[in-house]
């Protein structure tokens, strides 16, 4: 391990949630760098004590559960005078832009002067992608201040260790299906609406296709059935991480029909399992997935489009499945949560002081 280099703070705590900052925490801790989830009050107490980061990874939840526009405001404020304090104490402001804008947004232009609030502050712009550079870009970010470093593998941080007949015979499924997975919380912008339109359209052309959904859902009516569908398997509800490994080996292909999408982490889940992905085309995940090789892609917003890649994967993988499966673990091969860490580590170790509350 290195000299001690500080306190490293991650805000919010979205632990609970993902493994993606319990694994950064350990990547960064061979820098030296003492991390655990803390407010900007906790920074500040921190930034007393030595050197201190405060790694901000979601930007809602400063405002979140605000009743109106003006009380989101007002938090903001707070925190944004908050934040200025810590930097004149020389604390450093790294910011991770996973999202563009909220999934679930109640006031837009809160939004928007939250982002541009932290572009003013922040000296460590991380983003996912080459997408993810441009928005920050637009937002008046310089460019010696945004690290670009994809999205980790989750490869090491779930359960492998099943095959795919046990992945199918847990749900049910028949040995020869041609299965789609739709895998995370059931929200609007993921496009599951869309996706069960065009499923219940190609199948029943297709006999043989299946739909796995598997995730929470906080939309009921989306999977709503009147019936029993034999063609669907359902799981509303969270899914275990050592449940994961047989939704994934149980799949042909895990379908994201997104709206509008920066940072998927479900798409590196898939390709950490060897899954390719359908996907739209748009930028994001253009930049994810090489069509027909290590997944496919189709004209976002368009039914009749994802109807056809859906015949179109399901004519192909039974050709060319140990071949994409290699080229999705292929294509996120070597983007670790380690390498993550040694990008941020170094970015803060080396900042300048681009900016500085007046």
């Amino acid at each position: 391990m290195q000299n001690a280099s500080g306190s490293w703070l991650f805000f919010p705590d979205f632990t609970a949630g993902s493994p993606y900052q319990d694994h950064l925490a350990a990547a960064l801790a061979p820098h030296g760098w003492m991390v655990r989830a803390g407010d900007i009050a906790a920074a500040l107490q921190a930034g007393r004590d030595g050197p201190a980061v405060f790694h901000i990874g979601w930007e809602q939840p400063v405002y979140q559960g605000a009743a109106t526009e003006t009380a989101a405001l007002a938090r903001i404020d707070d925190f944004l005078h908050a934040l200025d304090a810590f930097r004149r104490a020389d604390g450093t402001v790294v910011w991770s832009i996973h999202n563009q804008r909220p999934h679930e947004e109640r006031f837009p232009a809160v939004n928007d002067f939250m982002q541009q609030a932290l572009a003013k502050r922040a000296d460590i712009v991380h983003v996912h992608n080459r997408e993810g550079g441009v928005h920050a870009a637009s937002l008046g970010v310089p460019s010696a201040s945004i690290v670009l470093s994809r999205h980790p593998s989750y490869s090491a941080c779930y359960p492998d260790d099943v095959t795919d007949a046990a992945g199918r015979a847990y749900l049910d499924l028949e040995p020869d299906a041609i299965v789609f997975a739709f895998f995370g919380a059931m929200r609007g912008y993921k496009g599951l609406s869309r996706l069960m339109r065009a499923f219940d359209v190609v199948s029943a052309g297709l006999p043989a296709a299946r739909l796995v959904i598997a995730g929470r859902s906080g939309q009921p009516t989306a999977i709503r059935m009147l019936t029993p569908d034999p063609r669907l398997r359902i799981l509303p509800r969270d899914i275990a991480d050592a449940e994961i490994q047989y939704v994934m080996h149980a799949a042909d292909c895990v379908v994201l029909p997104y709206e509008a999408i920066l940072t998927s982490g479900v798409v590196a889940l898939a390709q950490g399992f060897g899954r390719p992905v359908i996907v739209p085309d748009l930028p994001s995940m253009v930049e994810e997935v090489l069509d027909g090789v290590d997944g496919f892609l189709f004209e976002a917003g368009n039914d009749e489009a994802l109807q056809d890649v859906l015949r179109r994967a399901a004519a192909a993988l039974p050709r060319v499945r140990g071949r994409m499966r290699v080229a999705a673990r292929a294509a996120i091969a070597g983007r670790t949560f380690p390498g993550l860490a040694a990008a941020l580590a170094n970015a803060a170790r080396t900042r300048l002081p681009l900016r500085r509350a007046a």
